[in-house]
């Protein structure tokens, strides 16, 4: 992980070192204080020592303030009692710290697998060797840095340990306790590992070794957990694995829920694995047996009873304690109590670990016997696979996760092949399949039996009937385990009948839901219910931002099946109808307010139930439930940048409303509706797709009762006016001087975006500005995170680098807390090239892994264009112009294969002219001949044909910076056509955004060879239009061609 500040392996700010030893001490000072402030009496006796300037308390400020310049202006701040760092700054001293108790607590709650993480992650901070000539805060920073990695490693050994990774332990742990005395636990964990890798004896050596010296140095002998360590060390020489199985091959996608589960019952006494049917559990249980510390192992299966009351006859049967009568008679109370005591006789002694294997029926009856055993046992241990807890105090259940995709398409493969040895197996499509299983591993195997006789992708078509597709063929499969519903039947099954109704109900909701969602389907209190759910593993509970309920797909087709069977599926779909529109007219209000942010969190958590609940409206021509829905959720879609949702719904939308009087209290959300459908049409398709919606806006006028739908109303009603393109600009530069402030606001920002399309960005420029000088805090965060975002393009378009990066850099961090994912990613793609600009290029790295991470594939930014772009500046910044120039070679044909949805066309995709234009400028500038030759031809047909009359949409700054790209390459060998294709580029404007274009260079290298031409061609073109231009630029297109 890349941190903000980092202090103990050099001082360093977002990964550049921080020049100076006084700067650097200073930062090391505040980091070591941890966030209280330093007073600054302190702080010069850190930094100056015995050598304070004339003025201390005036150098102080001068070197807060330099180091700030260097940094950031919001790395150090000024309090009442002195200086500190910010708290938002990320210090990997302070990381270091922290993980130490984090991984201690882990360690301590049971949850191994996390204090490992954590102790790894902490453990690649690197801290750099001791040096005595260092400043005071620096060395001792370093020396915490050492202390803090020593309690790490040992935290690290005894969660490897704990989890049964015992290589790994074995390899941390010996150097510790070779280097002297450490505590026992640390000794003990060491045993355990090294008894499981080289064997009893070599730790029962270890031990004698331990127990002499002890004797040596303190005259007496090991602690009781050392002691019981030996007992488990004799005992191990003589293993007992009673019913335990072997499994016939390897165990696929469970070795690390096998370290966790052997982690978790070598710290705690009663362990349930929990979840729901044919997730495994049986198969893990038996892991666990053979690879548990305890050197004795029962496994007791209770498949195969039907009371509580025979639980106990059952458990002692199996580990061989008789009964004076026959095992499933029922006992008097006498005969009870002595079977329980001669069980525990049993269990009494050596180290035990006790399974008990699917006790879901009998919860209960297992409750009962085991509470006692665990009370009375000190060296029993219980492990209990159930699709619901015990509900003991005593107890650490163990949620069993699905398998990863990578382990289910695995597991299919295998079985698959055993099935037909010759089947086509395609690992991608195998992924599809096992997604839409839950990674059910018993579903998996269903699955792929079904490969005998069907592709994988006609196993997939099928799954619409799942439950009569996988069924089992398998004559020693057991009866809950032949069927998939068979395994879904034996939970429901378990459930009273207001259970199984709210299962059918529940089912609706394809994203999960909350306590609301599940009250408006079930009906009443739905806590009770919901429990019941939860403890037979059909739901699963989870708690971030809000506590969600869900259902894994299988499970929920299962209760959609039970819905259709019963004939309730059409009142089922009416009832969360009904919550969606509720819903969305609660959040309707809030959406561009200031309580935006929130309204947003909500509408992402239920985001895929309303889309389902709208798709459904829409199939039903239910009107006034569309437009109720479609203006709450399109304009979240609108914000959050997710264009195509709303463009998918166009045609249904637009026929149901063909006609629509819509009710008083739906009139706004009716405007709302169709002004976020005709936005996002224009979008994808330009203005000939607008015609309809217009119209229907048209009838219903811009209204009263909220301005900023009025507002927006009617700027949607001007821009579609039928009149020339600059004619509106006018209107709508007229219109932002209005007295009508939501009125001015939406002219703004369109004025901002037309006028930007049209080649003129000072006058974008001034149209973004007048719209931030109208945002109000009312309005909510999203139009003031827009227009930043459009005045950052258009200051980087023009090469003013350092205020786009000013206002990318507050534009961003809004998007993203609005989920605007897409929207946000491009402005980070921004802060990468102004770092390049910069020449921080090791932020700038940054920046483009952080990119990279997100995955963004969107398609109004074409792809991965932005990320290949990034990586080749980056490249030409460091002087590495040969990696540079094949990412543009590499990245070229991957970006003209990338494919946008229905009919919008890719070769002329602003995105794609424009990165071809700058590969060209690269080309050309850092001697890439033929690569240029190649691209200059491509890109002069595509601008012909880009200008041509059937054009529908022309963006002119990307006309002016193709011309610009085909005027640069034509300057080294004919620059008398260059300068004029750069005097059309100026006209038209060039997008100056990255650094490699080099347009400065090619101006003057024109200038120097047809001296004051260009100037001479700029004045005459000089306040003419772009549009007004476009034929002159196409004939001289031609005559090159």
């Amino acid at each position: 992980m890349q941190y903000a500040l980092t202090v103990l392996d050099g001082v360093r700010w977002q990964g550049e070192p921080v020049s100076g030893t006084r700067p650097q001490t200073l930062l090391a000072a505040l980091a070591r204080a941890d966030g209280t402030p330093v007073g600054d009496a302190r702080l010069i006796e850190e930094v100056w020592g015995d050598d304070p300037p004339a003025d201390p308390t005036k150098a102080l400020q001068v070197l807060v303030s330099r180091t700030r310049a260097a940094c950031s202006a919001e790395l150090i701040t000024r309090t009442q009692t002195g200086y500190r760092l910010n708290a938002g700054i990320d210090v990997d001293a302070r990381a270091l710290a922290g993980a130490v108790a984090q991984t201690r607590a882990a360690l301590a709650s049971g949850t191994t697998a996390e204090a490992r993480r954590l102790a790894e992650q902490a453990l690649a901070i690197p801290v750099a060797a001791p040096d005595p000539n260092l400043p005071e805060p620096i060395a001792d920073l370093r020396a915490a840095g050492h202390r803090h990695r020593a309690a790490l490693t040992t935290l690290l050994g005894l969660a490897q340990s704990r989890s049964g990774d015992h290589p790994a332990a074995l390899a941390t742990l010996t150097p510790l306790v070779e280097r002297g005395p450490v505590d026992e636990s640390v000794l003990a964990a060491l045993l355990r590992s090294e008894a499981a890798v080289r064997g009893p004896a070599a730790a029962l050596e270890r031990f004698e070794e331990h127990r002499r010296d002890l004797a040596a140095r303190t005259g007496t002998d090991p602690g009781p957990e050392l002691q019981r360590v030996q007992s488990h060390l004799l005992a191990l020489d003589r293993p007992v694995r009673a019913g335990v199985q072997f499994e016939p091959d390897q165990l696929i996608g469970r070795a690390g829920d096998t370290r966790a589960v052997v982690g978790l019952i070598t710290t705690a006494r009663l362990v349930s694995i929990i979840g729901p049917g044919g997730l495994g559990k049986t198969r893990l249980a038996h892991a666990v047996g053979r690879s548990a510390p305890q050197p004795i192992v029962h496994m007791v299966e209770l498949v195969g009873i039907t009371g509580d009351d025979e639980v106990i006859t059952e458990v002692a049967s199996a580990l061989g304690v008789r009964d004076s009568v026959a095992s499933r008679r029922a006992l008097t109370p006498e005969q009870r109590a002595d079977l329980r005591s001669r069980l525990a006789q049993k269990l009494a002694g050596a180290p035990t670990l006790l399974i008990i294997d699917n006790c879901e029926h009998v919860i209960n009856g297992v409750a009962r016997l085991v509470a006692p055993l665990v009370a009375n046992l000190p060296e029993l241990t219980v492990l209990t696979t159930s699709r619901a807890p015990l509900g003991l105090a005593a107890e650490r259940t163990y949620p069993l996760p699905q398998l990863s995709r990578s382990d289910a398409v695995a597991l299919f493969r295998r079985r698959a092949t055993a099935a037909r040895p010759d089947a086509v197996l395609d690992d991608d499509q195998i992924g599809v399949l096992v997604d839409r299983l839950d990674g059910l591993p018993l579903a998996v195997e269903l699955a792929a039996a079904r490969i005998r006789v069907m592709s994988v992708a006609e196993i997939t078509e099928r799954l619409a009937d799942r439950f009569g597709l996988l069924r089992s063929r398998d004559p020693l499969a057991p009866d809950r385990h032949r069927t998939l519903e068979a395994v879904i039947d034996w939970s429901a099954n378990l459930l009273d009948q207001e259970g199984r109704y709210a299962l059918r109900r529940l089912a609706a909701f394809r994203d999960g839901f909350g306590l609301a969602g599940a009250a408006a389907v079930v009906g009443g209190d739905p806590v009770r219910l919901l429990e019941e759910l939860a403890d037979q593993s059909l739901i699963t509970v989870e708690e971030g931002a809000a506590v969600r309920y869900r259902m894994l797909e299988t499970v929920r087709e299962y209760g959609l099946l039970q819905q259709r069977r019963l004939g309730q599926t059409a009142a089922v779909e009416r009832a969360v109808r009904r919550w969606a529109v509720d819903l969305c007219r609660q959040q309707y209000g809030s959406l561009h307010g200031p309580g935006q942010y929130e309204t947003v969190d909500r509408l992402v958590i239920e985001e895929g139930n309303l889309n389902e609940a709208l798709r459904q409206a829409v199939a039903d021509v239910d009107t006034d439930a569309i437009v109720a829905i479609l203006a709450t959720m399109g304009g979240f879609w609108w914000i959050i940048g997710d264009h195509q949702r709303i463009v998918g719904l166009v045609s249904g939308v637009e026929r149901a409303l063909t006609g629509y009087d819509p009710p008083d209290d739906l009139a706004d959300a009716t405007r709302a509706a169709i002004v976020t459908v005709l936005v996002n049409t224009v979008i994808y398709y330009g203005e000939n797709s607008v015609d309809t919606g217009l119209a229907l806006l048209q009838r219903l006028g811009p209204g009263t009762a909220d301005p900023r739908i009025a507002g927006l109303t009617r700027t949607m009603l001007m821009l579609g006016d039928d009149e020339t393109l600059q004619a509106r600009i006018d209107r709508l530069d007229e219109v932002t001087r209005s007295g009508d402030r939501d009125l001015a606001l939406q002219a703004s920002q369109w004025l901002m975006h037309l006028a930007e399309n049209e080649g003129a960005p000072q006058a974008a420029i001034a149209a973004g500005e007048r719209g931030l000088e109208l945002c109000r805090p009312a309005d909510g965060p999203w139009m003031r995170a827009v227009l930043l975002n459009g005045l950052s393009e258009l200051h980087l378009q023009l090469g003013d680098w350092r205020t786009g990066e000013r206002y990318a850099a507050e534009a961003f961090p809004i998007m993203e807390r609005l989920h605007a994912t897409d929207d946000a990613a491009h402005l980070q793609g921004l802060l990468a090239l102004t770092a390049i600009w910069a020449g921080r290029l090791n932020r700038a790295e940054e920046q483009i892994e952080r990119l990279r991470a997100r995955q963004i594939r969107s398609y109004l930014n074409g792809g991965d264009t932005v990320l290949a772009t990034l990586d080749a500046e980056l490249a030409f910044a460091r002087g590495d112009i040969a990696a540079g120039l094949q990412e543009y070679r590499e990245a070229l044909p991957r970006m003209r294969e990338f494919r946008l949805p229905d009919s919008m066309i890719t070769e002329h995709a602003p995105w794609l002219l424009f990165t071809e234009s700058a590969a060209l400028c690269a080309f050309h500038r850092f001697g890439a001949p033929d690569d240029a030759e190649a691209l200059y031809r491509v890109l002069l047909g595509k601008l012909d044909s880009y200008l041509g009359p059937d054009a529908a949409f022309t963006d002119f700054p990307i006309v002016g910076t193709v011309v610009f790209a085909l005027g640069a390459w034509l300057s080294s060998h004919r620059p008398d056509q260059a300068v004029r294709l750069l005097a059309y580029a100026k006209a038209f404007t060039v997008v100056r955004t990255l650094p490699s274009t080099g347009a400065e260079l090619v101006l003057a290298e024109i200038e120097q060879a047809c001296p004051g031409e260009l100037d001479q061609l700029g004045a005459q073109l000089a306040g003419r239009l772009p549009r007004d231009l476009r034929d002159q630029v196409r004939g001289l297109i031609k005559e090159l061609l």
